[in-house]
């Protein structure tokens, strides 16, 4: 009973693991569901709606974009999306943070009625947050929207999962399952 004990253990282990397997193209966080045509979540706070892509240098050629985990440092492009209309009559400042909180860069108050704001950056393997500041013209009252960006950083399933040794360790587990299934098999013929 075993040797049947332990591939099983490996197999479910595998499994359970590979359930929550995050694809870097995707969010990896649960995206909003009334987002529309946009792949990322869509914050909103008190009428206004803002939204952050980031594309990276290989990526743009693929038509990849991602939310908040990019799978290689290097060259990237911020986009934020003004959706709302009171968004977009707003004065718009980004900062980009590092995660000691050190400001890496930023772009000044600007009125923006096309809606979109690109920031070229380059990130390097670490945490970072992007800071989104609307603030109103006739209140000068701001409004700060904080989109986090992991790069180059692999989540903790990642290793079980989708690296070569999660493959070989789901393969070694099937051909364990399948070598017991059939000498239980053989056993049972030959009686």
């Amino acid at each position: 009973m075993r040797l049947f004990f332990y591939p099983f253990l490996i197999w479910i282990f595998g499994w359970i693991f590979g359930l929550t397997s995050p694809s870097f193209a995707d969010c990896g966080h649960v995206c909003n569901k009334n987002a529309g045509r946009f792949k990322c979540p869509v914050m909103e706070k008190e009428g206004y709606s803002v939204h952050m892509d980031l594309y990276t240098q290989k990526s743009i050629y693929q038509g990849q974009t991602f939310c908040d985990n990019v799978p290689d440092s290097g060259q990237a492009t911020i986009v934020v999306d003004l959706i709302s209309d009171k968004a977009r009559t707003a004065l718009v400042a980004v900062k980009l943070f590092s995660e000691n909180n050190k400001l890496l860069k930023s772009l000044a108050f600007q009125s923006c009625p096309s809606g979109t704001i690109s920031m070229p950056v380059y990130l390097g393997k670490g945490r970072y947050r992007l800071e989104v500041i609307l603030k109103d013209k006739a209140t000068n009252n701001q409004l700060a929207f904080d989109f986090p960006i992991t790069v180059a950083i692999k989540p903790w399933n990642y290793y079980f999962v989708e690296s070569k040794m999660g493959i070989l360790l789901w393969a070694t587990s099937v051909a364990m399952v399948l070598s017991f299934s059939l000498f239980r098999l053989d056993r049972a013929i030959r009686r």
